[in-house]
């Protein structure tokens, strides 16, 4: 059990030095609109093990998407939007359970789950993710298309790297 918080302890390192060094300067837009960011940080609370106690992910959603905030600047935006999502991770695994259960040791992945049951529970919860974000960080719906727009392009864009990220850097987990 150590060894595999130790392991989740450094991805989350990892996952957060690419977040803020890389993917926080990728930004791309027209018009003097930024429509696509890349937000790979929601893959730490996605890819916790199936059976986490609910507090545990919830907090973790609050203090990463914290941290995330720390780097962008951003008052308690990130966070927001990763404490919402960590919340509703449980009906959503619940929603997508197969009809023979979820294995008790099993994280969410393409491996142990496939590839369209990973990318139904990745493009769910990274829309929960990414319109919560974009609707706290405007914090008005007389813009809504505007939030609809950099929505769809930035989830498009975040659910390709979700699944690179499940291809290259975690096959087996």
């Amino acid at each position: 059990m150590n060894n595999q918080w130790l392991k989740y302890g450094i991805k989350v390192v990892l996952i957060l030095l690419i977040q803020v060094l890389i993917f926080q300067r990728m930004v791309f837009g027209w018009g003097g609109v930024n429509y696509v960011q890349i937000f790979i940080y929601p893959i730490l609370i996605m890819g916790l093990p199936i059976k986490s106690p609910s507090s545990l992910v919830v907090a973790l959603g609050f203090l990463i998407g914290l941290v995330v905030d720390i780097f962008y600047m951003s008052p308690g935006v990130h966070a927001g939007a990763l404490t919402l999502t960590a919340f509703l991770r449980a009906p959503v695994l619940a929603f997508l359970e197969p009809r023979t259960g979820y294995n008790v040791d099993v994280v969410p992945s393409k491996y142990y789950l496939g590839l369209n049951w990973y990318l139904s529970y990745a493009g769910i919860l990274l829309f929960i993710h990414i319109f919560t974000y974009y609707t706290l960080e405007i914090f008005t719906f007389v813009f809504f298309l505007e939030i609809w727009m950099k929505t769809l392009f930035t989830l498009v864009f975040t659910l390709i790297f979700a699944a690179m990220y499940q291809f290259l850097l975690d096959p087996k987990s």
